[in-house]
């Protein structure tokens, strides 16, 4: 009985943490995209912004400018070049916070595909696996 209260509070907990997540991202883009930039005095629409942006993405991704972003997502997103340009003793401290994270986060991943690969059931596991495909 237990394991069904503890089931049930964690699908309620994952759903009201999903909403909010998702809230939250749709407020995120949406003050993207609607937020004036620049000195321009235009008024650009949030909508016209964002198929803007989405044929913009769409012809950078079937161009040879394709390459330009893979190397600025590289060099900028992931080895963080304009903080190491600033303080290198501030970049390492952010490369090894940064690091520490996508660690932990591939070897979750890498545990959950294990797990779910190699590893079969115990039989009082599936009764919650059951409820949970329900």
């Amino acid at each position: 009985m237990t394991e069904r209260v503890n089931c049930m509070i964690f699908k309620a907990l994952l759903y009201i943490s999903l909403t909010f997540f998702i809230l939250g991202f749709i407020y995120k883009v949406w003050t993207w995209f609607s937020r004036s930039v620049g000195m321009s005095k235009e008024n650009i629409p949030p909508f016209k912004r964002f198929f803007t942006f989405i044929k913009g993405f769409w012809g950078i991704t079937c161009s040879l400018k394709l390459f330009t972003l893979i190397k600025a997502v590289i060099l900028d997103l992931i080895l963080q070049r304009r903080t190491f340009k600033e303080s290198i003793p501030r970049w390492i401290m952010h490369i090894l916070i940064y690091s520490g994270f996508l660690l932990l986060v591939l070897m979750l991943l890498l545990l959950v595909v294990v797990d779910w690969l190699l590893v079969e059931p115990m039989p009082e596991q599936m009764e919650m696996i059951q409820y949970f495909h329900q």
